[in-house]
């Protein structure tokens, strides 16, 4: 997995190993742009396969700690 961020704090408080191994796991990459997530899958992407990279990015937020949604969003784009 490879992480890029401009706000290292940021990348430390959201790419936990928990959220790393479920990347994994789901073999899914995403990122942030903004307030938009937005994932990715290397394979054809049949309807349950969007389904399960979209239930997946969900679990991704669902673990990230109640600091990151106070944090300045402003030049947060890659992670």
């Amino acid at each position: 997995m490879d992480a890029c961020s401009v706000d290292p704090d940021f990348a430390e408080l959201i790419l936990t190993e928990r959220v790393v191994r479920m990347t994994a796991d789901a073999k899914m990459g995403w990122r942030l742009h903004g307030d938009r997530m937005i994932g990715w899958i290397k394979d054809h992407k049949p309807y349950q396969r969007i389904i399960g990279l979209a239930e997946a990015m969900t679990d991704v937020v669902g673990e990230s700690p109640a600091a990151v949604w106070t944090r300045d969003p402003a030049g947060q784009e890659r992670y």
